[in-house]
C-alpha cells in the first residue's frame, strides 16, 4: 500500500510538472499571482543555506509551479531579499525571472518567482561530462538570450552586479531567465559607487578593486560566463584554442580590462556571431 501511494504521488507530481510547462501555446506558462499564502503549497525544498531557503511550490488554483525564496530564521539576507522584491516588481521581460508575489510577516520574508528547473551552472556541470562544453548552436542561443535580458536591464539603467552561471536560469523549453537581483542597483548617473559585493571568477576588475563601476561590469561577467560555456572549463583556466574567430572576438571584447573600451549589449547583439537584426527581431 505504501509503495502504491508513493508511486501515485510521484506520478501526480510528474503530471503537474508536464502540465505546467505546457500551460500555454507558446511554451511559456501563463502568468499568475500569489496574493495570499493559501495560493501556494510547498512541494519540496531545492536548497538551504546561510542566506535562506528556496523551495518549489504549486499554485493551488492552476497547478502551476513557482519558486519561493524565504529568509527563514535568518535576518542576514532580509535586506537583500526586500531589495530584490522591489527591483523585480519593476521588471517585465521574457529573459528576466518573473515576480509573482511576496510577503513580509512576523520577521520572515517570502518571495515567489517564476519557476525554472535548471541553472546554467547545472547545465555546465552536465555538459562537462557529456560534451566538454555547451554545444555550439545552443551556446549561441543562450548567449543571445542572456544579452537580450541584460540589454533590457541596461536600457533601464540597472546593473545586475552579480551575473554568473548560478544566477542564470533555464526553463525546460530552453528559455534563459536572469535571476537573483539582491545586489542589483539602479544607476542615477554614469557609474555606481564602490561595491563590496563580489562573485570571484566572474567579477569585473574594477569591482574587485572596489572602484566605481557601471553596466560594463555586467559585460565582463557575461564574457566570463560565455567563455565557460564555450570551453566547458572554469573561467580562470579556460583556453579559447579552436574557438571560432567571431566567438573569440566577442569574448575578448567583453574581457577588455578598461571598462570604457568594452562593448555595450547593443554592440554585442549586432555582432556577426548572432546574425543580423537581433534587437529588431527579438522583442520582449
Amino acid at each position: 500500500m505504501i509503495i502504491a501511494v508513493c508511486l501515485l504521488s510521484a506520478a501526480l507530481v510528474t503530471l503537474i510538472i508536464v502540465w505546467a510547462c505546457a500551460a500555454s501555446s507558446n511554451g511559456q506558462p501563463a502568468k499568475f499571482e500569489i496574493k495570499t499564502k493559501a495560493d501556494a503549497a510547498i512541494l519540496r525544498k531545492l536548497g538551504q543555506g546561510g542566506m535562506g531557503t528556496v523551495s518549489v511550490m504549486m499554485h493551488s488554483k492552476t497547478g502551476q509551479l513557482c519558486a519561493c525564496k524565504t529568509t527563514g530564521g535568518s535576518a542576514r539576507n532580509k535586506p537583500y531579499l526586500l531589495k530584490e522584491i522591489e527591483m523585480l516588481k519593476t521588471l517585465n521581460h521574457k529573459h528576466i525571472v518573473s515576480y509573482l508575489g511576496s510577503f513580509n510577516e512576523s520577521g520572515e520574508v517570502q518571495l515567489f518567482l517564476e519557476y525554472a528547473a535548471h541553472s546554467v551552472e547545472k547545465l555546465l556541470q552536465d555538459c562537462r561530462r557529456a560534451f566538454h562544453g555547451v554545444m555550439p548552436s545552443a551556446c549561441r542561443t543562450y548567449a543571445k538570450q542572456i544579452l537580450l535580458g541584460l540589454h533590457y536591464l541596461h536600457t533601464n539603467k540597472i546593473v545586475h552586479a552579480d551575473l554568473k552561471p548560478g544566477n542564470i536560469l533555464l526553463t525546460p523549453e530552453g528559455v534563459i531567465k536572469i535571476s537573483d537581483f539582491g545586489t542589483a542597483k539602479k544607476m542615477t548617473g554614469d557609474a555606481l559607487p564602490k561595491s563590496g559585493i563580489s562573485s570571484g571568477l566572474y567579477t569585473a576588475p574594477e569591482v574587485r578593486a572596489h572602484k566605481p563601476h557601471g553596466t560594463a561590469a555586467d559585460i565582463w561577467s557575461f564574457g566570463m560566463t560565455l567563455r565557460e560555456m564555450v570551453t566547458g572549463q572554469r573561467p580562470s583556466t579556460a583556453r579559447l584554442n579552436g574557438c571560432p574567430n567571431n566567438l573569440k572576438d566577442i569574448i575578448e571584447q567583453c574581457l577588455e580590462s578598461d571598462p570604457k573600451k568594452r562593448p555595450t549589449t547593443a554592440d554585442l547583439l549586432k555582432h556577426e556571431y548572432f546574425g543580423s537584426s537581433t534587437l529588431a527581431s527579438e522583442k520582449k
